[in-house]
């Protein structure tokens, strides 16, 4: 038993150092002089990291065999699964995670991607925002507690929330607004080139464009001198910069922004993004490859009309919304109702 535990132990300072492959050896090692949920558990997050899918599927399932309530077996399992496409088991141990666990956030995020992942979209949304809720509630409320010591989404904890709904929106009063082509810039992701290249992109294929293009950044070094610069606030998480633009903070109210990510490829016009003048549109998710669900956003190209209207997009977010949604796109189903999709109002401008 003690040469089990040491081998748990070694094995465990391997996984924190991203020494996967030998912690595997030693996670074995363990589970043959006695197996056990812990030997199991370790081994399958480990498979999993190394993208051994069904192995990791296998040693977490034999860790729930030995101990049925491993929250967190559970948990790395649904995600195992859904790497696996196994989406209806998937939602089961996300399930029975948030059984023993009320409120837990990688369960809830998983289940939300299964649902997604099975066209149960309303469902997943629904989840999210009734966690989302009962976490605020909690936040208001701090004397109040709940049984479980979580989030207590079995009430009715629903405030009510401000949604953007496309059909309400009008134009401008003063008629057609100036426009700004802009970009979001952060982290060590992409370089200051990538930010030129989609500049002069842009400049070549919209060759009678007079607006601006502005990229939002949390470092201003190597950008063309002829891109406006606007900083960034601090503190925002990984994509949530995508957020900001729709906070009165951007400075973007009164214009017609077309927005595009820095991996996009241009080879085409952009007449027809950069004439939209509708509401709000993105890309729906149904015909592009990395998206598992049908039925969603993605916005790595978007257009709107900047004004108060759309911001709720960005004075919503709290620590409860960012707590559960993983995604700016989740955020953006769950906020945007209506929006156009760029397959139906400018059909072939934008492949994947």
């Amino acid at each position: 038993i003690m040469m089990a535990m040491l081998h748990i132990k070694w094995a465990s300072f391997l996984q924190k150092a991203g020494q996967h492959q030998k912690a595997v050896e030693h996670f074995e090692k363990s589970a043959a002089l006695v197996p056990s949920a812990r030997a199991s558990f370790g081994l399958g997050t480990c498979l999993a990291s190394l993208r051994r899918r069904e192995e990791a599927e296998d040693a977490l399932k034999r860790a729930l065999r030995l101990s049925p309530n491993m929250v967190g077996a559970h948990i790395n399992l649904a995600s195992v699964l859904l790497g696996r496409r196994a989406y209806e088991e998937s939602a089961f141990h996300c399930r029975r995670a948030l059984e023993l666990e009320p409120g837990s956030q990688e369960a809830v995020m998983n289940l939300a991607n299964a649902l997604r992942s099975l066209n149960r979209q309303c469902e997943a949304i629904e989840l999210v925002q009734r966690h989302i809720s009962a976490a605020r509630a909690r936040q208001a409320e701090p004397s109040r507690t709940s049984g479980g010591g979580g989030d207590d989404v079995g009430e009715t904890l629903r405030p009510t929330r401000d949604l953007v709904l496309c059909q309400e929106w009008r134009p401008c009063a003063d008629g057609v607004a100036a426009s700004a082509v802009v970009c979001v810039k952060w982290g060590q992701r992409y370089s200051s080139e990538y930010v030129n290249r989609l500049f002069e992109g842009v400049r070549r294929h919209l060759p009678t464009y007079e607006g601006s293009f502005i990229c939002f950044t949390d470092d201003l070094e190597g950008l063309d001198e002829r891109i406006e610069k606007r900083l960034l606030p601090d503190g925002l998480p990984l994509w949530w910069g995508k957020a900001y633009l729709f906070s009165q903070e951007a400075g973007l109210d009164g214009l017609r922004v077309l927005y595009l990510d820095l991996d996009q490829v241009l080879v085409g016009s952009l007449d027809d993004l950069a004439g939209f003048r509708g509401p709000f549109a993105v890309l729906g998710t149904d015909d592009i490859a990395c998206e598992l669900a049908s039925g969603g956003y993605n916005s790595s190209v978007m257009a709107w009309e900047a004004s108060v209207f759309f911001r709720p997009i960005y004075s919503q977010l709290d620590a409860a919304a960012l707590r559960y949604v993983h995604r700016f796109d989740h955020w953006l189903e769950m906020t945007v109702k209506g929006a156009d999709l760029w397959q139906q109002v400018a059909p072939g401008r934008v492949v994947d």
